[in-house]
């Protein structure tokens, strides 16, 4: 990336950190065990859904040489939580378009609908969201 920028250019790059994952709700008595049966489902999948490198992208940006390197680790905010989790969601359409595990694609068909329902009721995933900035030098 670095090479395709002018010098004085900056690169932004803003990543969801599969690790800080948890299940938020809107009322403690709300379900969530699809949710999580989901999430658990999907994991192994897809190298994507295991990036360990997010929190470590301010230092990397360092690394290969970009100035003012500025990064933000955000949660959403409550108002955005479900909206957010909505296209979250969206993975489960993609993903399984390319798994060769059939019980898993199987597994995301059969639980889908309960997903709905809790997302619904008000629990959803939650993620931090990392915003790095940087510039390349002059």
């Amino acid at each position: 990336m670095r090479e395709i920028l002018e010098p004085g250019g900056y690169l932004q790059w803003m990543e969801v950190d599969m690790n800080s994952w948890r299940i938020l709700k809107t009322n403690t008595d709300n379900q969530s065990d699809a949710l999580e049966g989901l999430f658990q489902a999907l994991q192994g999948q897809d190298d994507r859904l295991s990036p360990t490198y997010v929190p470590s992208l301010s230092s990397r940006f360092e690394a290969a040489g970009f100035e003012n390197v500025k990064s933000e680790a955000k949660e959403a905010p409550p108002h955005l939580a479900l909206v957010l989790h909505e296209c979250n969601l969206l993975i489960t359409d993609i993903l399984p378009r390319k798994m060769k595990n059939e019980k898993v694609k199987e597994f995301v068909k059969e639980i889908m609908p309960r997903v709905e329902s809790e997302t619904r009721e008000g629990s959803c995933w939650a993620f931090t969201r990392w915003s790095v900035v940087g510039r390349k030098p002059q």
